[in-house]
């Protein structure tokens, strides 16, 4: 369900209890209950608007995020479509540590970290044979 959803649902909820059922509780969960919402639902939502008199979302509480969402989808789509790209450089990029940027790809995005293996230098001898057989 997403959040428009949700946050629809609890106003549905809440304006019925306090309109049409007169603040019965009982009588708010039989009708839901034929929508298909559970009773922790309905009683949930009903003591959150009690409580705090709002059905939209309030801010949570805890510490902000470094990167939003804007920047993780720009750093999955610099790392996919960037193969050299290692998290040191995205970090001094986006002036947050090499670690955050391993964390939130790894968690939020689910893209795990590989490390490009580089192709062996030719001798000169292997080299001379190369061109010779592919025609040069």
């Amino acid at each position: 369900m997403r959040k428009e959803e949700r946050e629809a649902l609890r106003l549905r909820v809440a304006t019925f209890h306090n309109d049409t059922a007169g603040g019965n509780m009982k009588t708010t969960w039989n009708l839901k209950k034929k929508e298909g919402c559970c009773y922790s639902t309905v009683h949930r939502v009903i003591q959150r608007y009690v409580q705090f008199k709002a059905t939209t979302d309030l801010p949570r509480s805890g510490r902000p995020r470094k990167l939003n969402n804007k920047q993780t989808k720009s750093i999955a789509f610099t790392v996919n479509n960037n193969s050299g790209i290692s998290h040191r450089i995205l970090s001094r990029r986006y002036n947050v540590d090499h670690r955050t940027i391993g964390r939130n790809l790894k968690q939020r995005t689910n893209i795990r970290p590989r490390q490009r293996i580089k192709a062996p230098k030719y001798v000169k001898n292997q080299e001379k044979r190369a061109q010779k057989h592919c025609g040069f």
